[in-house]
């Protein structure tokens, strides 16, 4: 089973891997991706929490609820 250490790792990954404005949107598209399977995956998985992950450094407060178009 996935868990929060993983969710956490991946955004981390992402965090890293991305972030130029040039490959902004597709890097939003792709981190609702993955939100959309962790979802089905994982009834506990916070969306929220793993969107932010991924654009922020998560010792940030969060405050996001953004669902795939």
């Amino acid at each position: 089973m996935v868990t929060k250490k993983h969710f956490n790792k991946i955004a981390e990954i992402i965090r890293e891997c991305t972030g130029t404005s040039s490959i902004e949107s597709n890097t939003h598209s792709f981190v609702c991706k993955l939100a959309d399977y962790f979802e089905s995956e994982n009834p506990n998985f916070h969306r929220g929490k793993f969107i932010h992950a991924c654009h922020n450094d998560m010792t940030r407060k969060y405050n996001v609820n953004i669902k795939a178009s």
